[in-house]
């Protein structure tokens, strides 16, 4: 409906991009680690869930599987030929988030 452009990794990726700063504001930061058409990964080092869960004294391992959820579900909406997961996780205890967004036929 917005025309984003989602025909490769790094497109899908940075639509995911745009929405998610819609969505979530400014807390939500990613820098690019490896870009290519077919896969992109991106360290998330700013994320608006894990403070919020900080603030509200909630564990944040709890929301670690919604997100996850969240995460492969808008990916491959915007393209069903790629796919999303998390190589680490920060609301897991690690320093930042290692998201791959890459083509299927890739796994």
């Amino acid at each position: 409906m917005l025309n984003l452009p989602a025909k490769n990794a790094e497109e899908v990726n940075n639509t995911w991009g745009i929405v998610s700063g819609i969505l979530y504001g400014p807390e939500f930061k990613e820098d690019i680690i490896e870009e290519n058409d077919n896969r992109v990964v991106t360290r998330i080092t700013s994320c608006p869930f894990l403070n919020r869960a900080k603030e509200m004294g909630i564990d944040p391992k709890d929301g670690f599987g919604s997100c996850q959820a969240y995460s492969k579900s808008i990916v491959e909406n915007l393209n069903p030929n790629y796919t999303q997961r998390f190589e680490s996780g920060m609301c897991l205890g690690d320093s930042y988030c290692e998201n791959v967004v890459q083509l299927k036929t890739l796994q």
